[in-house]
């Protein structure tokens, strides 16, 4: 895994099951607020848990991941959370609970996309929020041609 910061700063690098993990669980997060159609194959298993929640099971590659999605009042995610990534802290990984919240929903070219949206690391001593953003209208395309 490589990350960069304005594709200029190197802010994460690293390789290995730990980030093969965060790799495969970030895919799955997208996919679930973009494109949950790509999940509809037969490496992806759906569990209900109540009325508002349902766990999403992900294997690649000989791994797997689990995310719990939460449902607002109209059926759209607003929370998803997992314990398959791992933070990469000055003292080294640690594996920890990590959340992805959408705070809304907004219209794009006719298209419900998340509002803004933020991640988060709930770690032994706190919460760790590193993410906090939204998607400016005009920048997303829809069935651009590869």
């Amino acid at each position: 895994m490589l990350g960069k910061l304005l594709d200029r700063v190197t802010v994460a690098e690293g390789q290995g099951d730990e980030f093969d993990l965060g790799e495969l669980t970030t895919y799955l997060n997208d996919a679930v607020l973009l494109a949950p159609s790509m999940l509809l194959g037969p490496t992806t298993t759906w569990s209900g848990v109540d009325e508002q929640t349902f766990d999403v099971t992900l294997s690649d590659a000989g791994h797997t991941v689990t995310g719990r999605v939460y449902l607002d009042e109209r059926g759209a995610p607003r929370d998803f959370s997992t314990t398959d990534r791992y933070a990469d802290l000055p003292g080294g990984l640690v594996r920890a609970e990590w959340h992805t919240p959408v705070r809304s929903w907004q219209m794009i070219d006719g298209r419900p996309l998340p509002g803004p949206f933020g991640a988060v690391w709930y770690l032994a001593d706190g919460q760790l929020p590193y993410i906090e953003g939204r998607l400016v209208p005009g920048s997303v395309a829809f069935n651009v041609t590869p």
